[in-house]
């Protein structure tokens, strides 16, 4: 009997079959993700009504036919969170991309704020880095914004709203790897952390059960519901086996991990909880899509501005990545892609500054940033001695696979599957189905 996944991610909801005997996965199907509300500045809010009707359409079409199927599993976007009262919201889902906290106003933020009232066992204890986005500090900066009455409410991580919502209030639960990213856990020993929820004020609000990966919550229609996986540690899950590879996933932005043996936190990189005890020593920051966006946005100026038309960015992709892709001195620093950084272009020369040049100095800049981080987790751990490549269309280029390969020295190798997330939940399936 198949498992289904449902992968809540930022841009799509994806849900499809998982042939745990074969090892395949099938009927994929797949809905964008709502719009963010409007609001303020800062604010990045999603409808969590409109949200969950469309993972549950994906979610009743699966079932419909395949009334056999023995679990539900979910991996979600992490950091978020939803209120409910009485099995129903009273805040929208606010989202990772949330930056309400760190608007300047008189005495500091509301994220620096939170900051002074914690101390640095919490924030270690986090495993992911403190910022505007966390739920901690975007519930936060709520509560001191508004006077919505909190008392008596559910706190809920996308993925656990879905279960709630799902199991018709029966189960009121999610996985550590979701609750830990809200910055309200302790990553290291799996329970939340109530020194934080009384920085933030959250003391009347009721926080769910942190459970196992494996453990059944209730039920949708008769097919049990299991723990909802942060959507990071399920795609690096799927994207192969072994406790020896760098794991680079390549997005918008990038992440470079690498699973190590239990917990240990680190002065200078995100200790991520994971499975069966372990964890993902994690970089976060690291450029990825939005750095090359930033210079297709660049050449589309310019030919909308000589041309006078429109350009069909796709065509101007395919274009670019069909040149000879060689930087011939030209570098490209690209602090850009954080809106926080400087970018800076160097080596001009008189026969270098063209779009392909352009183009490949920024694809090496992004094997450089990756290269540093990869040393960084080989300090930790010197018998890294792969790395695996994924993530969205840009982690599967050839050009950008033998920019990194050389630039840190190890094999370099593509994730075997498409959809790593959904392929993290087979693997979890599997377990389920040998218990």
């Amino acid at each position: 009997m198949p498992f289904i996944g449902l992968d809540l991610g930022s841009s799509f909801i994806k849900c499809a079959l998982l042939h745990t005997q074969c090892n395949t996965v099938t009927d994929k199907a797949g809905i964008a993700t709502p719009a963010r509300l409007a609001g303020p500045a800062g604010h990045f809010e999603l409808d969590i009504e409109q949200l969950f009707a469309a993972g549950k359409q994906l979610l009743d079409a699966q079932i419909d036919r395949h009334q056999d199927a023995r679990g539900i599993l979910l991996c979600t976007q992490m950091h978020g969170f939803v209120l409910t009262r009485q099995e129903r919201a009273v805040t929208p889902y606010i989202s990772w991309q949330d930056t309400r906290a760190e608007t300047p106003r008189d005495g500091g933020s509301w994220a620096q704020r939170l900051r002074e009232k914690l101390c640095d066992d919490d924030i270690a204890a986090m495993g992911t880095r403190y910022k505007a986005g966390l739920a901690a500090v975007s519930l936060y900066a709520m509560l001191q914004e508004t006077d919505v009455d909190v008392a008596g409410t559910l706190f809920h991580t996308l993925g656990g709203y879905f279960i709630y919502r799902l199991s018709g209030g029966a189960a009121h639960a999610c996985h550590l790897t979701n609750a830990a990213a809200t910055g309200l856990a302790r990553a290291d020993c799996g329970e939340w952390n109530g020194n934080v929820i009384r920085a933030v004020g959250a003391e009347k609000i009721g926080f769910p059960a942190i459970v196992p990966e494996t453990r059944p919550l209730g039920s949708y229609r008769g097919v049990p519901l299991y723990a909802d996986i942060g959507d990071h540690q399920a795609s690096v899950y799927g994207a192969g086996q072994g406790d020896n590879r760098i794991v680079i996933t390549v997005g918008t932005g990038g992440i470079v991990c690498a699973p190590a043996k239990g917990y240990a936190p680190q002065r200078d990189m995100e200790v991520r909880p994971y499975f069966a005890g372990d964890s993902l020593l994690t970089i976060t920051r690291q450029p990825g899509g939005r750095a090359l966006d930033t210079v297709l946005d660049f050449y589309a100026d310019v030919l909308r501005t000589l041309g006078g038309t429109p350009v069909d960015r796709q065509q101007l992709w395919a274009t670019l990545w069909a040149q000879d892709l060689k930087s011939r001195g030209l570098t490209v620093t690209p602090d850009f892609y954080t809106a926080q950084g400087r970018g800076i272009l160097s080596g001009i020369g008189q026969d270098n500054l063209r779009a392909a040049e352009l183009f490949s100095a920024t694809l090496d800049a992004l094997a450089t940033a990756y290269a540093k981080a990869a040393g960084r987790l080989r300090q930790q751990n010197p018998a890294l001695d792969t790395v695996v490549l994924c993530g969205g269309r840009l982690s599967k280029t050839p050009a950008l696979r033998a920019r990194i390969q050389e630039a840190i020295g190890l094999p370099t190798h593509f994730s075997p599957y498409e959809d790593e997330a959904l392929w993290g939940l087979m693997r979890i399936a599997r377990r389920i189905g040998k218990t």
